[in-house]
């Protein structure tokens, strides 16, 4: 297969009233920062969800590896449908949160060793999330080899319930049950996502199960950067062409 990327659906499409819209957050709707903790939104981002939401029949979404509480801290007071911690916590339309079962006692143990084992490479940040962990290490790229067989090793030993993931300069470590693939299909359950065109927008690799479930379901997977080689599909450049891309949305009236 070439490679072949082409823009989004054009706002004009018929089609867009009846999107089920699901947006990542760092690197699709945000810009990239040194760490999860500066992240910056940019001032209408908000209203502008908001209108798109609306517009879509409430059929929009965010999904993202932070936790839902992150979440509704960046976008406050705007509060979304929107699935955390790669889907281990799911917050639909209703306000109803599922989640998958972890076991705390084990979670426990996993952090501590984490923690442990990357005590001795300055410049890895370790987030804790309420059912799994981010090991970031953007400030020190050079160590990935080296941080990816380690963690790996403490899988090996505590693998039950837990499935380690590569994103973007990142190591997140979460319920094997979670996964984007599973969270677009609850939402698509649910109204007002039912019977909608799944559009999934992610830029990493911890996207590319939304990618295939929204394709699955008759949708169309939107990557953001750089597409992979011997891909072909929809592509944005980056976050800002994304968030310009949703106001085009929002400007052209679309309404469900």
């Amino acid at each position: 297969m070439t490679t072949r990327s082409i823009r989004p659906p054009p706002a004009s499409s018929r089609e867009v009233a009846r999107w089920a819209l699901f947006l990542d957050i760092d690197g699709t709707l945000l810009d990239i920062a040194p760490s999860p903790y500066a992240v910056v939104v940019p001032k209408g981002l908000g209203a502008t969800l908001s209108t798109l939401r609306d517009r879509l029949g409430g059929a929009l979404a965010l999904i993202s590896g932070r936790a839902l509480s992150s979440i509704d801290s960046l976008f406050q007071p705007l509060e979304l449908p929107a699935a955390g911690q790669h889907g281990a916590e799911i917050r639909l339309a209703s306000g109803n949160v599922v989640r998958v079962w972890v076991s705390p006692g084990s979670l426990h143990a996993l952090r501590q060793e984490v923690d442990r084992v990357v005590a001795d490479l300055p410049g890895v940040v370790v987030e804790r999330k309420s059912m799994g962990i981010a090991v970031h290490y953007r400030q020190v790229p050079e160590v990935s080899g080296e941080l990816a067989r380690r963690l790996t090793d403490v899988l090996a030993r505590r693998r039950r319930g837990f499935h380690m993931m590569c994103g973007k300069f990142v190591f997140e470590v979460k319920p094997s049950d979670a996964d984007k693939a599973r969270t677009v299909e609850v939402f698509m359950r649910h109204d007002p996502f039912v019977g909608r065109i799944p559009i999934f927008v992610g830029d990493d690799r911890t996207d590319e199960d939304g990618f295939a479930a929204a394709t699955r379901l008759g949708g169309h997977a939107v990557r953001v950067g750089t597409m992979p080689p011997g891909m072909s599909g929809y592509r944005l450049g980056s976050a800002g062409e994304v968030r310009a891309w949703l106001e085009r949305l929002v400007n052209s009236g679309t309404r469900a």
